[in-house]
């Protein structure tokens, strides 16, 4: 294994870490939904007028994803 190889798991797993933790990070989330490695749940409100809008999204990690995070390099 090339240490850019080894580099780019570790930034996987740092960010699966802090998705796993709750904690804010800016990662590209359709390249993480497409991979399987985490699922997006969407919140709903509703606002001043009445209308149902979105508010925000949760993050939870797969079992791949968790896999992920045990391998150590």
């Amino acid at each position: 294994m090339t240490n850019s190889e080894k580099k780019k798991i570790r930034e996987v797993q740092s960010v699966l870490q802090t998705i796993q933790n709750g904690t804010p990070k800016f990662f590209n989330i359709t390249q993480y939904e497409r991979h399987g490695l985490i699922v997006v749940k969407k919140k709903w409100g509703i606002n001043a007028v009445g209308n149902k809008v979105e508010r925000g999204h949760t993050f939870r990690l797969t079992d791949k994803a968790k896999r992920i995070l045990k391998v150590l390099i």
